[in-house]
């Protein structure tokens, strides 16, 4: 973990959202109650059990949320692609993170001081109104993430994620997967074993090409196909 570099939130090009509703003074403010750092690959942003102070605006970088369930099994429950905010809920909850965020990548972030940003909840209507749209996309696509999990064969959910991480993580149809095959089965609620064999089949069908972590899509069409269907 370092210290980036000091904070100039007047001419930051990956501001928030909700900060582009900020006039000048509240910009300052903004940059005086924030601090920017950088993570590591591995290196924990979040530990799950600890008090929330700061509001964590993720800038760039890939981060994973992951908790331990019921049999103690870790899960994991999101992946998030800067920008992003991340521990929202728990910073207007119990003020606890109930679970912890990873750094699948270098992560370059912002630590905001959680009372400066409730003072902005507070005074700009403009900026409290665009957090709720950001909280509220989120839950929606969390909702939409646990229906296909709970209601789909193993099978499309795999196709689905592989959408997911080829339309809406990298923007390419050749990328590598920033889980291993362990957490991999965790993200999609399955086993190492089932996994790979659900994988290999996507190579044997011609859907995917693979090499170690790396993935290209040969056939969006039929992966598509396979995911609606589930």
């Amino acid at each position: 973990m370092n210290m980036s570099e000091v904070c100039n939130c007047s001419t930051c090009i990956i501001k928030s959202t909700p900060a582009t509703t900020l006039n000048n003074h509240e910009l300052e403010k903004l940059c005086c109650n924030s601090v920017g750092i950088s993570f590591t690959k591995g290196e924990q942003i979040i530990k799950q059990g600890s008090l929330s102070t700061n509001i964590i605006y993720i800038k760039d970088g890939l981060v994973k949320l992951h908790m331990p369930g019921p049999l103690k099994k870790e899960e994991i429950i999101k992946v998030a692609k800067a920008p992003e905010f991340i521990g929202l809920p728990s910073s207007f909850a119990d003020r606890v993170h109930p679970y912890s965020a990873t750094a699948l990548t270098k992560v370059d972030a912002c630590f905001i001081d959680l009372n400066t940003f409730n003072e902005f909840i507070v005074s700009n209507g403009d900026f409290a109104q665009r957090l709720i749209t950001c909280l509220s996309e989120d839950i929606i696509n969390h909702f939409s993430r646990c229906a296909s999990k709970t209601q789909k064969q193993l099978c499309g959910y795999m196709a689905e994620v592989l959408l997911f991480f080829s339309e809406s993580i990298f923007d390419s149809d050749s990328f590598e997967i920033p889980l291993n095959r362990n957490e991999l089965a965790s993200f999609v609620g399955s086993t190492r074993e089932s996994v790979t064999r659900i994988l290999k089949d996507f190579v044997d069908d011609g859907i995917i090409e693979m090499d170690h972590r790396k993935i290209t899509i040969l056939n969006a069409e039929l992966l598509n196909k396979i995911s609606v269907t589930g």
